[in-house]
């Protein structure tokens, strides 16, 4: 029967999908860090919803690609958070962040460098939404932790810094 010649033809095809899925999955992961470029640079340009598709693309490849807790995982999350911050879409922005802030802490460290990048990025996006009850303690902490990482004196302290200083000034306490 022709449906029977359907079904063999349907399971033939899954079954070359995954065998070319998992020979492809390096070229697709090297991939992503070009969409995660090209979504970066399109969002630069004002270009949202091109870079959201771009970045979501490079997110799902890695997602599906990679192993849970992957770094890749946490860079698309964190790159994709600032395209939704940058949107106003923030409840998506902060789940995000959060998740690529777990991936660091577990792989690199809770007092890392990436790991403090993103929770900078988090507290600035509750300073956005007024949340500086929030925001004053991740960037305070950001601080201390670049002062570590990079040095009392590198750009990551200066903008931490930055940051710190333009909350204060939001709630004029200087």
């Amino acid at each position: 029967s022709r449906q029977g010649k359907f079904a063999e033809a349907s399971a033939l095809f899954g079954r070359a999908t995954d065998i070319q899925q998992k020979a492809m999955a390096p070229q697709l992961v090297a991939l992503t860090a070009s969409l995660n470029g090209k979504g970066l640079a399109l969002m630069g340009q004002g270009k949202f919803v091109a870079a959201e598709q771009v970045l979501q693309q490079a997110l799902a490849i890695r997602e599906d690609n990679l192993p849970t807790g992957a770094l890749p995982v946490a860079e698309s999350e964190n790159s994709l958070a600032q395209l939704y911050f940058q949107t106003a879409h923030y409840p998506q922005a902060e789940a995000l962040y959060k998740g690529s802030i777990g991936t660091y802490e577990k792989v690199k460290g809770a007092e890392s460098s990436e790991a403090a990048n993103v929770r900078n990025n988090l507290a600035s996006l509750y300073y956005a939404q007024g949340k500086y009850q929030q925001a004053e303690p991740i960037f305070k902490w950001s601080v201390s932790v670049f002062e570590r990482t990079s040095g009392k004196e590198s750009i990551d302290v200066a903008n931490a810094c930055n940051n710190l200083a333009e909350l204060m000034r939001a709630q004029k306490r200087y």
